[in-house]
């Protein structure tokens, strides 16, 4: 299959579109970059400007038809830094899904790091060596300490070029009196990381996956007379970026632009990202960092690929059921990502195994519930905001070949019900069914609705749930990777629909995975 991933960073907006083949491998078919600049004043002021958000979503209609072009069955996308920050954020999400079709998330500072690290770890020799990985973004800086194998520590600071450019430099070329805070904020902001490090772990090499470290080891080498094949894989030495940055903060915009190698849409923050990555080899002991032209994005190609398995394939052709194959079809068609609808298939199966003795439905309704689970969020392609009503339409005339009228209808009506207004008999769609095909959707919906909330970051937080069932109660043991909070808050205003149905009230706890939890460390 044809995968898009996009990751729209506090500077730049980045697409990929690669081909996966059946043992998980993939290649790079195309891919863009544009420098929006999202994090311009957002950061100090707490907003993304009007002008940032239209550009934002200028840039990203533009991936899309990209995207469609190349015909990607599923679109990947995250936010980091700057709509992370942004008291409007969730807003700009809501515009990217309403205008753009593109289901993106905002994702924190650990999972940035995470996605980092699994895209940065094909594409550097190793040798056995345990690694610290570097990316400076335009709002922070995250930091992984791994090896090829496993990641050991995580953490992000708030160091982004575009926020420490708009903090200290006012003036152009900067004046000492700038410089000289821009080092100290560095400097001390550096000195508590490493002593957190360093009390935990040592590492052997340093590598930078940023957009900004892998164009200063090309200036380096460029400096050094070296020869120059490309960006990833060129080492940029510390002597020589003491030299690039000492020259760099003498100079103008206009007369940045004219250094060799620099890219000329980073003439504005390069004086903080010389800066940075000064300090940072000298902060950890290091006289260089090897440069990684692989980082988030192929991250997001690689953990959608890991969730899935080694060369398994949304592929209807590849599944003997015709009535799979017809729903696997009509999942395909609309672009589903994959991620999130199957992890509240998995989560509805597992509610409606363990509540059987309260439900009693059939085999065949926990067929048809997974069906739902999958397609609950197709109509996500025509309205974010809707998309619960347009996923109940395109199912319902979706050609879903194998399934009677019934059939049919309860899965387009469990879909519907996924969110918003709780299911009356008299709804359009409920009047076609029996009083029994109606109870049977209220119930099929109200597990579907406790799934999703179980799934609300879309981050597969839930690795498990228990359920436990009681004349008065239910309630639901979450074991989580990670924060389940959102998803605990989520359960709060999706339980009614299950406690009106059921007659039993909704509680829930969350507890940590069985696996060890990767720590967090600032």
């Amino acid at each position: 299959m044809k995968l898009a991933a996009i990751d729209i960073g506090s500077n730049s907006i980045h697409l990929i579109v690669v081909q996966i083949q059946r043992d998980g491998t993939w290649t790079v078919v195309d891919r863009a970059r544009n420098m929006v600049g999202l994090a311009s004043q957002t950061l100090q002021s707490g907003y993304l400007s009007e002008s940032a958000i239209q550009s934002g979503l200028e840039c990203l209609h533009t991936f899309r038809r990209m995207a469609d072009a190349w015909g990607a069955e599923a679109i990947v996308a995250v936010a980091t830094s700057a709509t992370r920050e942004a008291a409007n954020g969730e807003h700009f999400v809501e515009l990217i899904r309403a205008e753009c079709g593109i289901d993106a998330r905002i994702i924190s500072g650990r999972e940035e790091a995470r996605l980092i690290y699994l895209g940065a770890r094909n594409h550097i020799d190793w040798a056995d060596r345990r690694a610290l990985i570097v990316d400076i973004g335009g709002g922070s800086v995250e930091f992984i300490v791994g090896t090829q194998d496993t990641p050991e520590l995580f953490a992000s600071l708030k160091l982004g070029v575009r926020r420490l450019s708009e903090e200290h430099l006012r003036h152009d070329p900067p004046t000492r009196p700038e410089l000289k805070a821009l080092r100290a904020d560095i400097e001390g902001s550096l000195a508590r990381l490493v002593r957190r490090f360093s009390d935990r772990i040592g590492f052997d090499f340093v590598v930078g996956t940023s957009g900004t470290l892998t164009n200063l080891a090309l200036m380096a080498a460029l400096k050094e007379g070296r020869q120059v094949t490309g960006r990833h894989g060129q080492w940029a030495n510390l002597e020589t970026l003491k030299t690039l940055a000492r020259e760099l903060s003498g100079m103008t915009a206009e007369q940045r632009a004219q250094v060799p190698g620099l890219d000329p849409q980073r003439r504005e923050t390069i004086i903080v990202g010389a800066q940075l990555a000064k300090y940072i080899l000298r902060a950890v002991g290091k006289t260089a960092y090897v440069a990684c032209d692989y980082a988030l994005r192929d991250g997001l190609v690689a953990d959608y690929v890991q969730r899935h398995g080694p060369g398994r394939r949304l592929a209807e052709d590849d599944e003997p059921s015709l009535r799979r194959r017809a729903v696997l079809a009509l999942y395909r068609k609309f672009n589903q990502s994959g991620a999130h609808p199957r992890q509240v298939s998995q989560l509805a199966l597992s509610l409606f195994d363990q509540l059987q003795e309260a439900h009693g439905l059939s085999a065949r309704c926990r067929e048809l519930l997974e069906f739902a689970a999958l397609l609950h969020d197709i109509g996500i392609a025509i309205n974010a905001r809707r998309h619960h009503k347009h996923s109940a339409y395109l199912i319902e005339h979706g050609d879903l070949h194998g399934f009677t009228r019934e059939e049919i209808l309860k899965i387009a009506l469990v879909a519907r019900y996924h969110r918003r207004a709780l299911p009356e008999r008299t709804d359009e769609g409920m009047r076609e069914l029996s009083r029994f095909d109606q109870d049977t959707v209220l119930k099929m919906a109200a597990l579907l609705r406790l799934a999703n909330a179980l799934d609300r970051s879309h981050s597969n937080t839930v690795a498990a749930v228990e359920a436990r069932l009681t004349p008065e109660a239910l309630h639901l043991d979450l074991y989580a990777r990670s924060d389940a909070g959102l998803e605990l808050w989520a359960l709060e205003s999706n339980a009614p629909l299950f406690e009106r149905t059921f007659g039993r009230a909704v509680t829930a706890a969350a507890h940590p995975a069985q696996q060890t939890a990767l720590p967090w460390i600032l």
